[in-house]
């Protein structure tokens, strides 16, 4: 996380993804009640500004563009700004068991180059991103992510020219591994982890409360398909030879609904809606649609119901 204010707690959260910009506020209490866990109050949408389909590689003039329009109406409260993958880049890797563990400073440069290896860019593009990694030394797997400046000075040169307070910029994954809080429920705090964004579905395995497997591309269109679900689990499983010996994992899915459009339990798998009840099911990812057609209204509306759409 990129802390700005560690004094204030977020009432808006502004979601960016490949697809779109979503700005969400907390839901009513009632609605706000999540009988299958989750910590925070549940959210509500409040506005969407579809965006298109070059705009990741237009970061510096579309971040912009796309925030002026969402913060038209500029909130009351200060807002946590939470960044998928597609804007702040990120990967799990193996930094192997030998005797002389990484410090800090070689871990995070080792990080750098690993990033640049896996997301492309110029030498001078890495050297200019802030990198961060969460793991400890010592620690055999490390996640580390990658925040390009173009989208930092987007997103914060934008909230003070419209005097918009954020507190934070998060990557996306942590942010709703911390809301969701799956491990509550597994035994010695190793399961499975769905994690969806706008344009793809992310499956992350936890052994004793590490993360020590990440697909950042799982084959998965709509969290709530039980049956899809559980097979996509199981051969992912299967390559990362997790869950061979004390029979499978459990598995903790976030999803973008209210509660009333999951499923309570199946199987193995548990809910975890993000989204208060009262709002309308939408999927939170989105449909799939021609090229040049993913900021159409209509699917705009299919994976953020309740939104004011803002062309």
């Amino acid at each position: 996380m990129w802390p700005l204010d560690r004094g204030t707690k977020g009432r808006e959260w502004l979601r960016i993804g490949r697809l779109r910009v979503e700005r969400w506020a907390e839901a009513s209490p009632v609605a706000s009640r999540r009988p299958w866990g989750g910590a925070g109050a549940a959210l509500r949408p409040v506005a969407c500004v579809p965006l298109a389909d070059d705009a990741v590689a237009h970061a510096a003039t579309a971040l912009p563009e796309a925030l002026h329009r969402v913060f038209e109406n500029r909130p009351a409260g200060p807002v946590t700004v939470v960044l998928e993958s597609a804007w702040l880049p990120l990967m799990l890797a193996d930094a192997g068991t030998g005797a002389s563990p990484l410090g800090p400073a070689q871990m995070q440069a080792w990080m750098r180059h690993r990033l640049h290896a896996l997301h492309g860019g110029t030498p001078d593009d890495a050297s200019a991103w802030d990198v961060r990694i969460d793991a400890r030394p010592g620690d055999r797997f490390v996640l580390g992510y990658a925040l390009p400046p173009a989208v930092r000075v987007g997103v914060l040169d934008v909230a003070e020219s419209l005097k918009v307070r954020v507190d934070a910029l998060t990557p996306a994954l942590p942010w709703g591994w911390a809301r969701c809080r799956p491990q509550w429920r597994w035994a010695a705090r190793s399961g499975w982890f769905v994690w969806p964004e706008q344009d793809r579905v992310m499956l992350a395995a936890f052994r004793n409360g590490e993360l020590v497997a990440l697909n950042t591309a799982a084959p998965l269109a709509a969290v709530a398909d039980a049956a899809a679900l559980e097979a996509v689990v199981q051969v992912e499983a299967v390559r990362q030879g997790l869950g061979t010996g004390s029979g499978p994992l459990p598995v903790g899915v976030a999803a973008w609904q209210p509660p009333s459009a999951l499923p309570v339990r199946a199987g193995r798998s548990t809910w975890v809606a993000l989204v208060g009840e009262g709002a309308a099911a939408g999927t939170g990812v989105a449909p799939a649609v021609p090229r040049g057609a993913a900021a159409s209204t209509a699917a705009v509306r299919a994976a953020v119901p309740g939104a004011e759409i803002i062309p």
